[in-house]
């Protein structure tokens, strides 16, 4: 690539350069996503409003060219170049926006036609551009944008878990929490409950089912091309014992109580599940939360809000939750309980054996 005449668009006063497409591996595709990473705050771009202008383009050689990036097509009977690209029936109207404003900034900056598919639909965007390919280029990198701003200003819906809610550590939890009565106070009401014990591999921001599907068939082809083959087509082991804390040093403001796992392959079930939920085009939606691999015991959720935990991590410092097989990844929701079993709603499953 000519660093001098490559292409560049600009977002925001910025000028971002189109880079050679990223080779990603995705249902036999491949995909490119080259996505300028925003401030954590946001302050980028205004919500529901992408702010993008773009350099008049000239067809050049290369738009004749076959795209090797395989999101881009010639339509030779329309004599235009096509793209696709899946935005949410949840987001579609923040992306149309008022009066179709921002769907019209879109296409004239980037001189392409987009057609908008039925409401509910699961149909993707389609774009149409009778000038050149990189304008088909540069309309889909501006709706990845708008989806990468869109995942960052909201939390997250999703996370993909160890179900841990079974024998012997639910009765042992139990039985943790009576020993605990005895020699520190603890609200009742911040203990979890156990049937939402779990470990957290990952979090994510998923906006509906269709990316709910799409994250899951990653995770069943991981588990089929290298989980089951790490476990030995067995059920993860996996050890509770042990307690730790996050807050302060000594444990007397105390904001999350944890038991430790621990696991011959767990750290490296864990990183698999991670790295391979990052490669995938859903823009900026996999999270990990930096800190150590935890079951939650007890949880305040004010940042100002905290618990004395000094004498229990003294005490109970080896205490022993036990040990099982766990045959599942799950992806679950974040806030939402299924009523019959107490555990956080399932949105996929995916067996390791």
């Amino acid at each position: 690539m000519n660093p001098v005449n490559s292409h560049v668009y600009i977002v925001d006063g910025c000028v971002y350069r189109r880079n050679i497409p990223v080779e990603r591996i995705y249902d036999h595709e491949q995909k490119q996503g080259n996505v300028k990473d925003f401030d954590s705050d946001g302050s980028d771009v205004d919500e529901g409003n992408v702010n993008v202008d773009a350099y008049e383009y000239e067809e050049r050689q290369e738009d004749h060219e076959v795209d090797e990036s395989g999101r881009i097509s010639y339509d030779s009977d329309k004599k235009s170049w096509m793209g696709k690209a899946y935005v949410p029936d949840l987001l579609m109207g923040r992306f149309i926006g008022t009066k179709a404003m921002n769907k019209k900034k879109m296409e004239e900056s980037t001189r392409c036609n987009i057609q908008i598919p039925q409401k509910g639909s699961s149909s993707p965007v389609v774009i149409y551009s009778t000038v050149g390919k990189s304008c088909v280029e540069s309309c889909l990198d501006q709706i990845e944008l708008f989806l990468c701003t869109q995942r960052e200003r909201s939390g997250p819906s999703h996370f993909v878990s160890l179900p841990l809610n079974v024998e012997p550590i639910m009765s042992n939890y139990e039985k943790f929490k009576e020993e605990v009565s005895t020699v520190a106070i603890i609200d009742p009401n911040i203990w979890v409950l156990r049937g939402k014990l779990h470990l957290t591999l990952s979090i994510m921001t998923l906006f509906d089912d269709n990316e709910v599907e799409k994250i899951g068939k990653r995770i069943d082809e991981l588990v089929e091309t290298k989980i089951r083959a790490l476990l030995k087509n067995k059920p993860m082991k996996v050890s509770i014992k042990g307690l730790g804390h996050f807050g302060d040093e000594d444990g007397t403001e105390t904001r999350v109580l944890f038991a430790k796992p621990s696991g011959d392959k767990l750290n490296e079930v864990r990183k698999l599940v991670y790295d391979a939920l990052r490669e995938m085009d859903l823009g900026k939606k996999i999270k990990n939360d930096g800190t150590v691999l935890h079951m939650t015991l007890a949880k305040v959720w004010s940042k100002e809000q905290v618990f004395d935990t000094s004498e229990v991590l003294a005490k109970f410092a080896n205490f022993d939750f036990g040990c099982v097989d766990v045959a599942e990844l799950r992806i679950c929701l974040m806030h939402q309980l299924d009523s019959n079993s107490g555990t956080y709603q399932i949105s996929y499953v995916s067996l390791l054996s």
